[in-house]
């Protein structure tokens, strides 16, 4: 980000990011939301190489973010070198979004096939509103926006496991085909495998999790196994605003990436400031 943009928007970016964390540490306390909200730390690692790692710590401390190089980690292999980032946190997103959603009102089973100027289209019928946010993972109106020519979509894959040790915070592996582990509960949660979707030669990589996880903890078990698909955008950073232009009422949320409950909080910041 630093290269592409800058300094000062990488900063804007990396302040946005921290401050959703703190966000939603300040509504799961005070409205008390049983999402198994736990403060950690969150940890870059590479079992390569430390040079990737110490130019990455330098970034961050030049941004001002609560970072320090270490060596030691609570995983069960040895690494090169990891940065630790302080004040990050773990929730259920799903336990999150059912609280959140208990004040609204959900139309399920209505498919929307078209939208036009201020109406969206149902088979059913139509509803007209004011302003007319697309947060639908992947915006599915091509004009105006071309997101279909400005995004592309990616698979991962998580198997929750059971004895498997325990973890202090979220690692994310920095090298070619590296892991991600994160604790919930008395399981480990180990994501990794992914591709870019549609490719089939790669596809269904949860064999490749659980032969990890017998290498690193012989014996741990399966408990449930899921996958995820993320939307890129070209530059590594979320569409959050304007849909287009011409369609000024019309706004997006999209290309989260890897980090959606973080970027969905900017979403809704920057969403609501804008409408």
């Amino acid at each position: 980000l630093i290269r592409q943009f800058g300094v000062e928007k990488a900063g804007q970016y990396a302040r946005a990011s921290q401050r959703a964390v703190e966000r939603y540490r300040r509504i799961i306390e005070e409205a008390g939301v049983p999402c198994d909200f736990q403060t950690c730390p969150a940890y870059l690692y590479s079992r390569l190489a430390a040079e990737p790692l110490e130019r990455e710590e330098a970034a961050c401390r030049r941004l001002g973010l609560p970072v320090g190089a270490t060596t030691r980690t609570a995983l069960p292999f040895p690494v090169k070198g990891a940065v630790r980032m302080e004040g990050q946190a773990l929730f259920h997103p799903l336990k999150f979004l059912h609280w959140a959603a208990g004040e609204l009102t959900v139309y399920e089973n209505t498919p929307v096939t078209a939208v036009r100027g201020d109406e969206v289209l149902t088979p059913e019928g139509k509803v007209r509103a004011e302003h007319i946010v697309f947060a639908a993972h992947y915006p599915f109106v091509n004009l105006p926006g071309f997101y279909f020519t400005r995004l592309h979509q990616e698979r991962s894959y998580v198997v929750a496991l059971k004895g498997a040790g325990e973890l202090d915070g979220a690692y994310y592996g920095v090298d070619p085909g590296g892991l991600s582990l994160r604790p919930f509960g008395a399981m480990v949660l180990l994501g990794g495998g992914g591709h870019r979707t549609g490719d089939n030669r790669a596809g269904g990589q949860y064999q490749l999790l659980e032969d990890s996880a017998e290498e690193l903890w012989p014996g741990c078990q399966a408990a449930a196994r899921w996958s995820a698909q993320d939307c890129i955008t070209l530059d590594g950073v979320p569409y959050i605003g304007v849909f287009s232009p011409t369609r000024p009422r019309w706004y997006v949320a999209t290309g989260f990436q890897k980090w959606g409950m973080t970027s969905s909080m900017v979403s809704a910041v920057i969403l609501t400031d804008l409408v």
